[in-house]
């Protein structure tokens, strides 16, 4: 697969470029506690990749809408004060992302976490100088694994899809980013897995990417 076939790559974020599901399920597991609600590892692992808007409509989903928004932001509150100390970048991200940037390739964000964490997480990967489109659950009316916020990431970007690469960890990410066309990468330490076999190439880390480019220009 020749990367100089695509003029840019999107990047998801949680997972993809930046450690940061332990501080975000830590949080649902806390609210969710505090309002009530046990929810089991396999069920917070289930929603990765997805927003805090598609967990709460489904653990709390005999509230109302106002008290529904009550939840998100206390979510969000949590998460926000967990993931300063918490947040890891993923390593051989940033060296990956430099070298598709070097290559010309525009980068862009498409992430269910809010901008603030986008923001936060791009400049603990050191990288945040790279992405000048960055999509995030703030802007989404529909969430992964949707493939409207991909499509809206591909109109960000004025490109055909045809021309555009997409990097994902979670399979609601994936499917988000095949379902709107574009040609997806499944990466994570679990990788290759049979579950992920709609994505068009699978690899467990960024260093396989980077040795596989020839040279620094070619995914195999």
């Amino acid at each position: 697969m020749n990367l100089l076939n695509y003029r840019a790559a999107i990047f998801d974020l949680d997972g993809t470029l930046v450690i940061s599901e332990p501080a975000w399920q830590a949080a649902k597991s806390s609210v969710s506690a505090r309002f009530g609600h046990s929810v089991s590892s396999a069920f917070l692992g289930s929603h990765e990749g997805r927003n805090v808007t598609a967990f709460v409509d489904e653990v709390f989903d005999k509230y109302d809408d106002e008290r529904r928004a009550e939840v998100v932001s206390e979510i969000k509150s949590e998460a926000w004060r967990l993931l300063p100390s918490e947040l890891r970048p993923i390593p051989g991200a940033q060296e990956f992302v430099r070298a598709l940037s070097q290559q010309g390739l525009r980068l862009a964000i498409c992430s269910s976490s809010p901008s603030r964490n986008i923001d936060l997480s791009l400049k603990v990967a050191g990288i945040e100088d790279l992405f000048d489109i960055r999509v995030s659950a703030d802007g989404m009316k529909r969430g992964k694994p949707h493939p409207a916020p991909y499509l809206g990431t591909l109109e960000n970007l004025a490109l055909p899809a045809d021309q555009v690469i997409v990097f994902e960890d979670s399979l609601a990410g994936a499917r988000s980013a095949v379902d709107a066309g574009l040609t997806t990468v499944g990466i994570g330490p679990n990788l290759p897995s049979e579950q992920f076999g709609f994505c068009a190439i699978q690899v467990p880390d960024y260093e396989t990417l980077l040795s596989s480019m020839d040279p620094g220009r070619r995914l195999r």
